[in-house]
């Protein structure tokens, strides 16, 4: 029973730090065609909460349409809780009218890095397309902050 219990214990503690890795995700665009990432970027702005998209999309909607390019820097907003047809039928229509590029995931990976930081905005550090550090921030001067 111990070593079933040791097994268990190992395999969620190699879930909790396998790293994120994009390539494994699949993304559309608020069209909701199927999309890729571009080959080079740095970073990449992630959420999985309305509130915290909500804080990106008003930072993002006061800048540049080139700003995330010149950045190297990508928006991801996760949409695993919400139901797909909830998510075609009202939110990807709201997220057509950007003035930016989004990557819109329905993929789970992601929110087991959110683990206790929920309401937060993720900003990955990439390699390639392998997350290799992560910062979370709670407000958009924060953000604003890690992407200057």
């Amino acid at each position: 029973m111990k070593s079933l219990a040791l097994w268990c214990f190992l395999a969620i503690f190699a879930y909790a730090i396998d790293p994120i890795d994009l390539k494994d995700l699949s993304f559309i665009s608020p069209d909701g065609k199927k999309t890729e990432l571009p080959s080079r970027v740095d970073l990449a702005v992630v959420t999985i909460q309305k509130s915290s998209s909500k804080m990106v999309d008003e930072f993002l909607s006061r800048k540049d349409p080139s700003y995330l390019r010149e950045k190297n820097a990508i928006f991801i907003s996760s949409m695993s809780g919400v139901p797909y047809v909830v998510a075609r039928l009202f939110a990807l229509p709201k997220l057509r009218d950007a003035n930016y590029p989004i990557y819109i995931t329905f993929d789970d990976d992601l929110a087991r890095v959110f683990l206790g930081k929920e309401g937060s905005i993720a900003v990955f550090y990439l390699d390639g397309k392998s997350v290799v550090a992560t910062s979370f921030v709670g407000n958009t001067d924060d953000l604003a902050s890690l992407l200057e």
